[in-house]
């Protein structure tokens, strides 16, 4: 009976470790999210940078820097 007693407490305690790991998972998921999308604005802002410095000079270094983001960004 004891043996029953304790395994029915063990269950118990595996059930909220499981809520709490579900929670905490969830909770990862949106900070993922968010920062995905702060990530993504800086990266738009910094294409529209990009593209007026372009569109103003012919220097190539700016066709360098594009290419470089560009491979950075494929690699996601």
């Amino acid at each position: 009976m004891n043996a029953l007693v304790n395994l029915g407490e063990r269950i118990i305690q595996l059930e909220k470790e499981s809520d709490s790991l579900i929670t905490d998972v969830a909770n990862l998921r949106n900070q993922r999210d968010k920062l995905q999308r702060k990530l993504d604005e800086v990266v738009e802002l910094f294409n529209t940078h990009l593209a007026y410095k372009k569109a103003w000079s012919d220097n190539p270094y700016y066709d360098k820097l594009e290419n470089e983001l560009n491979r950075i960004l494929e690699d996601e």
